[in-house]
């Protein structure tokens, strides 16, 4: 089966999804069991700490559940900026955002410069990204393709702070957090939420303890875990003495950090 006729089955049919009350987005039906309470525990955390009329951006938007949460959360005086650069993808959460008027879709990946980069598109969706050899996927279900990046700094240079960004691009976390380095300088309340896991970090050829470290030399004083699988908020040590622990690749979690 060739890359584009596994697109076409798993476009072929779709589900909606609530992601608040009111506010639905479709994906394909063979990932209903992922988005079946997706990350709740994270998303009930970041609740308690996104206002109306804040800026908020989506690194790695993918189908756009966190764009649409966001987007609801800070209202009309708000705004998000969501970024997804695989097109198949992109063109999903284009239909899915297109009646929020206060989200701005960009279909340009996130690293830490402007230029042209390899993009490794899965037929699962969920596992693309800018890192070779995606982990749990064989090489006849990834197509590379090359995207357009940007660093937040440069597309988010007429901004003058954000208020939170989430950042999920499967290993290069660090790259697009470097890459925001002067508007999280200039935001001085900003919160970030960014996926942990470790396995694909190393794929990347980062060390586990890389990001929290990055984290703190942006300048967030305050880190914590939030472990969806387990429904609880635990410390980064902690969270790094389990991972020493388990031979389980498949094990991440988020990061919440504050200054």
């Amino acid at each position: 089966m060739s890359y584009d006729e596994a697109d076409r089955i798993m476009l072929d049919e779709f589900l909606e999804i609530e992601v608040l009350s009111g506010v639905s987005i479709r994906i394909p039906k063979t990932h209903e069991n992922i988005y079946t309470q997706f990350e709740k525990f994270s998303i009930d955390h970041i609740k308690k700490y996104l206002r109306q009329g804040d800026i908020c951006v989506d690194v790695g938007a993918n189908f756009g559940y966190y764009t649409a949460l966001l987007s609801s959360l800070v209202s009309a005086r708000g705004k998000v900026f969501a970024f997804e650069p695989a097109p198949a993808t992109y063109s999903i959460l284009e239909s899915n955002t297109k009646n929020f008027k206060n989200t701005e879709i960009v279909p340009l990946a996130v690293s830490d410069k402007s230029g042209l980069i390899n993009f490794y598109h899965t037929n699962d969706f969920i596992n693309s990204g800018t890192v070779p050899n995606p982990p749990f996927q064989s090489p006849d279900e990834i197509e590379n393709i090359v995207v357009d990046a940007t660093s937040l700094d440069e597309y988010l240079q007429a901004q003058r702070c954000v208020d939170f960004i989430k950042v999920d691009v499967q290993g290069d976390d660090i790259k697009a957090l470097l890459g925001a380095e002067k508007i999280i300088k200039r935001s001085p309340d900003i919160k970030v939420l960014v996926e942990w896991a470790p396995h694909w970090m190393e794929n990347a050829g980062y060390h586990l303890t890389e990001l929290p470290e990055i984290l703190q030399s942006l300048g967030f004083k305050k880190l914590v875990a939030l472990d969806d699988w387990r429904a609880r908020k635990i410390s980064v040590e902690s969270f790094m003495a389990e991972l020493a622990e388990t031979d389980n690749i498949r094990r991440f979690c988020n990061i919440f950090a504050q200054k």
